[in-house]
């Protein structure tokens, strides 16, 4: 008698689970393009899951030609943090022209590991067209004790494209007197233009390892960032 193979569950059902197989997996896929007269608007805000935008805004004041400035736009991400199973796929894509200020409401929080061990991912794609302008603001990171997972971070530029971000991440809680001090938060961050390499970064922060308490590592520091700036320069 052959045994009929058992469906995979649902998103929303291993979500629910407390295996080695836990998944909740979240969306977000945002365009942005510019009108004739320099106005940015969002085009696309499709999501699944946890995953939201609030309605863009335009705080700048207008240039002298009386064009708005970026649109900005809050990421919100109602549960505040990444579990054990979280999936998290982000995705901005601008359109020749367009200029748009990307951040969040406030910290993202990467929560300890379940009793399984079992990993939260987070991947973020940023693709930036001819003449466009893209700022990735997001507020800082907390990775709590115990943590365990891995963030990508793509961000892809056309030749005449515009970037600036930055990535912020504290580890552990100091002032609570909660240090990190197990898990591993893999990272990695790839920036290229026209396809082609200009900075390609791969780190894995384990508290473990002589690397994270070495002078020539992580040397112990509690916070890290990385500001990167991609502008075109003409004579």
């Amino acid at each position: 008698m052959t045994a009929i193979p058992r469906a995979l569950p649902s998103p929303a059902e291993s979500g629910h689970r407390f295996d080695g197989e836990r998944r909740w997996a979240a969306s977000l896929s945002l365009a942005f393009d510019a009108r004739d007269d320099g106005h940015t608007r969002m085009l696309k805000a499709r999501h699944q899951g946890p995953l939201r935008v609030q309605r863009p805004f335009y705080p700048e004041a207008p240039d002298e030609a009386g064009r708005p400035g970026a649109c900005h736009v809050y990421l919100l991400h109602p549960p505040g943090g990444l579990v054990s199973g979280d999936e998290l796929a982000i995705e901005a894509r601008l359109a020749p022209g367009a200029q748009a200020l990307l951040t969040t409401p406030a910290a993202n929080k990467l929560y300890r590991a379940d009793s399984q061990g079992v990993r939260w991912h987070q991947h973020t794609r940023l693709a930036v067209a001819e003449d466009a302008l893209l700022e990735w603001l997001p507020q800082e990171t907390i990775a709590f004790d115990g943590s365990k997972g891995s963030q990508v971070t793509d961000i892809e530029l056309a030749g005449g494209a515009r970037c600036l971000g930055w990535e912020v991440l504290a580890l552990g809680r100091p002032a609570s007197r909660l240090p990190y001090v197990s898990g591993v938060i893999e990272q990695r961050f790839r920036l290229t233009r026209e396809g082609r390499p200009l900075w390609c970064e791969r780190q894995v922060l384990d508290p473990t390892h002589r690397r994270f308490r070495g002078a020539w590592g992580q040397g112990g520091a509690r916070v890290q960032a990385t500001l990167w700036a991609c502008l075109l320069y003409t004579s």
